[in-house]
């Protein structure tokens, strides 16, 4: 019998000249590989990989808002300057990057056969570059994602009011990747807060108390007074 393969969430972040992947480039990379299940890590990414790139040789533009965006944090220096820049992750040749992702990721399954998903905020954009700019490393990860920007989404149609805040982004892979997974977990814990339906047999995770918290109606197409009338009916409606 074949052994199941280990599953991880693999956190990523890049850093881009722009939006394109075919027309830009990425600067810096940051992942975080965990097993999947229950995250007990506040947004603390041990054991991460994070690097920036060579400048590339091809001419670069970018828009104003990109060139002062990464002129501000020094990622644009970092990336082009001949020389280490003291404190700045490691300047990785564009031809050798994905080799050392793709190590990354064999070294946190312990050179065992896995499943790996993508996940991060509006990870979509992540992966798609991955896709074009490294496609061998992209081949080890599944079609499924875990996008924290469709979670908080979710939770603020659900009545979550003040959704979880962003610390002020410097536009850094590793602090950007920090703080997507530290609104993960906010959100998740806003979600185990909502008082579960015993009258309908679902049980929820125990959370604390969440008096005022904005419920949506049972059913907004009938127009009941008392949620307890729509769980009446619903019950008539199951035992016929």
């Amino acid at each position: 019998m074949s052994e199941e393969k280990k599953e991880f969430v693999v956190w990523i972040d890049l850093e881009t000249t722009g939006l394109s992947p075919q027309r830009d480039h990425i600067l810096e990379v940051a992942l975080y590989a965990e097993p999947l299940g229950p995250s007990a890590d506040p947004g603390r990414m041990m054991n991460s990989f994070h690097a920036i790139l060579e400048w590339p040789e091809q001419s670069v533009t970018c828009d104003s808002v990109v060139f002062a965006m990464h002129g501000k944090n020094g990622l644009f220096y970092e990336c082009a300057s001949k020389e280490p820049v003291s404190g700045a992750p490691a300047r990785i040749p564009r031809d050798k990057i994905e080799q050392h992702l793709i190590d990354y990721l064999r070294s946190a399954a312990d050179e065992v056969p896995a499943i790996f998903y993508f996940a991060g905020s509006s990870v979509h954009f992540d992966r798609d570059f991955c896709r074009l700019k490294w496609p061998v490393f992209s081949t080890f990860f599944s079609h499924r994602v875990l996008d924290v920007s469709a979670l908080v989404l979710s939770a603020r149609h659900e009545g979550m009011l003040k959704p979880p805040k962003r610390h002020e982004t410097t536009h850094r892979a590793l602090a950007d990747l920090e703080d997507s997974h530290a609104q993960y977990l906010e959100t998740l814990s806003w979600f185990r807060s909502i008082p579960p339906f015993p009258q309908l047999g679902f049980q929820g995770p125990p959370g604390p108390n969440t008096s005022g918290v904005r419920r949506a109606p049972f059913d907004k197409t009938d127009n009941f007074d008392e949620r307890g009338e729509a769980v009446e009916k619903l019950r008539d409606v199951l035992s016929r």
